[in-house]
C-alpha cells in the first residue's frame, strides 16, 4: 500500500511505502542562505512528524546549493539541527540558482518509527527477526501500519 499525503496537482509532499517515508525537498523561503537553511529543516521537522518519524531515524538527505561559496554557512546551521548519534549519509551539491531560493534540502529516505504502544514490536526489530514474524506479531495487537508507525506494514511476508 502507498500513502501520499499534501497531494497537488504536481507531487505528493510525503509518500510512505513499505514502511519508508519519501519526503519532498523543501526550500528555503527567506533571504539569507543561514535563514534559508532553518527554514528548509523547520519544513522537514514538520514532514518528519507527520510521517510518524523523526530525526534520528533519517537515512539519506541530499543538499542542493545555488552557490558552494555558501557551503559552510548551511553546514554551520545543519550541524546544530543534525543529530549527531544518528547521521545520515549526506550529499551536497551544486545546482543552477533557482529564483526563490539559495539552499533545497532533499530528504531522500526516513524510516518509520515502531509502535509505541507494543513491545513486541520493538523487540522483534531490535532482534531483527523477519517481516512476516515481525507482522503477525502487530496483527496480533491489531494495529495498522500507518496509525501506529510499525517498521514493516502490517501482513507484508
Amino acid at each position: 500500500m502507498i500513502e501520499r499525503r499534501h497531494t497537488s496537482q504536481r507531487m505528493s509532499k510525503v509518500v510512505v511505502h513499505n514502511g519508508v517515508a519519501y519526503l519532498c525537498g523543501p526550500v528555503g523561503a527567506r533571504d539569507t542562505v543561514t535563514d534559508q537553511t532553518q527554514d528548509c529543516l523547520s519544513r522537514i521537522d514538520a514532514l518528519l512528524t507527520e510521517a510518524g518519524s523523526e530525526r534520528e531515524d533519517t537515512l539519506q538527505a541530499v543538499v542542493w546549493l545555488a552557490d558552494m561559496a555558501d557551503f559552510d554557512k548551511m553546514n554551520a546551521v545543519w550541524d546544530a539541527w543534525v543529530p549527531t548519534a544518528a547521521l545520515p549519509a549526506r550529499i551536497a551539491t551544486l545546482v543552477a540558482p533557482s529564483p526563490r531560493s539559495s539552499v533545497a534540502i532533499f530528504w531522500r529516505v526516513v524510516r518509520r518509527r515502531p509502535c509505541a504502544v507494543s513491545r513486541e514490536c520493538r523487540a522483534l526489530r531490535a532482534m531483527s527477526i523477519t517481516r512476516s514474524s515481525a507482522s503477525w506479531a502487530c496483527m496480533r495487537r491489531k494495529h495498522t501500519s500507518f496509525s501506529q508507525g510499525h517498521p514493516w506494514p502490517v501482513g507484508a511476508t
